[in-house]
């Protein structure tokens, strides 16, 4: 579904030549994710992106905006029925923000007892906020700042 769905992102950001990457839960193989696939995008110019949110539309995502934070667009897909499928994220080429959350996906896929631990957190806390992802992405907030710190220390490790 990734591989499809960011071809389409691609084409549709095309004029802000894109890259697109796998983040998220469902990037990591043993990490027990919600069913909504999360991409981020590096785009030239943001500006670019913003006048293609008409083709994004097309493509039936809602526009976001930064939604939160500064210097991303923000955009995301339900199915027919309602289901979030798609979160999107674009960000311009170098921004810290990519980095972040590409060595946040390598380390855990590198490091399974970590990524263990965060699955079973998310399992649990899926099970206790079924209804409010926003009390569910406050209560994994520790956790995940820990592993950004792990990650952070093991990628500059790897240089």
């Amino acid at each position: 579904m990734y591989r499809h769905e960011s071809r389409c992102i691609l084409d549709a950001l095309r004029p802000g030549q894109p890259i697109a990457h796998h983040i998220g839960s469902t990037a990591i193989p043993i990490c027990f994710a919600k069913p909504i696939i999360d991409i981020l995008i590096e785009a030239d110019n943001l500006s670019l992106v913003d006048a293609c949110n008409p083709m994004m539309q097309q493509l039936g995502y809602q526009i976001m905006g930064e939604y939160g934070i500064s210097n991303r667009r923000y955009f995301r897909k339900n199915s027919d029925t309602g289901d979030r499928l798609y979160h999107v994220h674009v960000f311009a080429k170098g921004d810290p923000s990519i980095e972040r959350h590409l060595v946040f996906r390598d380390f855990l896929i590198q490091h399974p007892t970590w990524a263990e631990k965060y699955s079973d957190l998310k399992r649990e806390l899926a099970t206790a906020h079924p209804n409010s992802s926003r009390h569910y992405t406050e209560a994994k907030t520790e956790l995940v700042m820990l592993i950004d710190k792990l990650a952070s220390k093991w990628k500059e490790m790897q240089n």
